[in-house]
């Protein structure tokens, strides 16, 4: 049987000539001047808020009870538990980290909603009865539509089961237990939160490196090796010298 090729149609002289797009890069803006002067009063986003970042007993008990160099992200991790009302929470450790899984726990259940500040009322004009009317019927809705925020964390639950890899998130497992959200920590492979049966918070734990002193540390040590090694080829050269007759 004869063989066909298929070739790519040319396009006719009447016809526009194709032009492939550019593609599309996406760039994370830079926080500038003004954005970093109102990290604490963007309470809706992403920064933390002030009763979080400057509670002094909160960084006291971090300082003290969990080692210095290893960064678990509690304060970014209580105003994620804050900020979406979460009261069922699961934590994730891979293996050389859950030696602080009730550490961290124990941490996340003192201090989430525990330093909430409370909610300002002013006091407005006194109203008239229609607008009073109008006041008291709109309360009664809002009290009905919108859920009161929790007090507390209700419970805490630390994974202990056995996933594929450390970078495995088991959101399944979380959602069994009846989790609102999951805290996964350690590498991870970034599993998008949009593919996640439950809300999940992805701590890294980075480990700081005192650099300066790691150089100094291999510095010396290359040092010393190479002073044994030119005092045993020293040796040894002397050692091969002829004798005089």
């Amino acid at each position: 049987p004869a063989l066909t090729m298929a070739t790519e149609a040319e396009p006719s002289a009447g016809s526009a000539p194709t032009t492939k797009s550019a593609p599309r890069i996406i760039r994370r803006k830079k926080k500038g001047p003004a954005a970093t002067s109102s990290s604490s009063t963007n309470i809706g986003g992403n920064d933390i808020p002030p009763h979080i970042q400057n509670n002094t007993q909160l960084h006291h008990i971090i300082s003290t009870t969990l080692p210095k160099d290893y960064d678990f992200e509690i304060p970014k991790t209580i105003w994620r538990i804050e900020n979406s009302n979460a009261q069922h929470v699961a934590l994730q450790f891979p293996e050389g980290l859950t030696m602080y899984a009730s550490t961290i726990g124990d941490i996340l259940v003192k201090f989430a909603y525990r330093f909430q500040p409370a909610p300002s009322h002013q006091q407005p004009p006194p109203p008239s009865s229609s607008e009073q009317a109008n006041a008291n019927e709109e309360e009664n809705k809002d009290s009905t539509s919108t859920p009161t925020r929790p007090k507390a964390i209700q419970s805490l639950s630390i994974l202990g089961d056995v996933t594929y890899g450390a970078c495995c998130i088991d959101d399944l497992s979380a959602r069994a237990l009846g989790c609102d959200l999951l805290v996964h920590y350690g590498h991870s492979c970034l599993v998008p939160l949009t593919s996640t049966v439950i809300p999940c918070l992805y701590v890294f734990v980075e480990i700081r490196v005192d650099v300066q002193h790691m150089v100094d540390c291999v510095h010396m040590t290359f040092l010393q090796e190479e002073k044994q090694r030119r005092q045993s080829h020293s040796q040894e050269g002397s050692d091969e010298r002829p004798a005089r007759i």
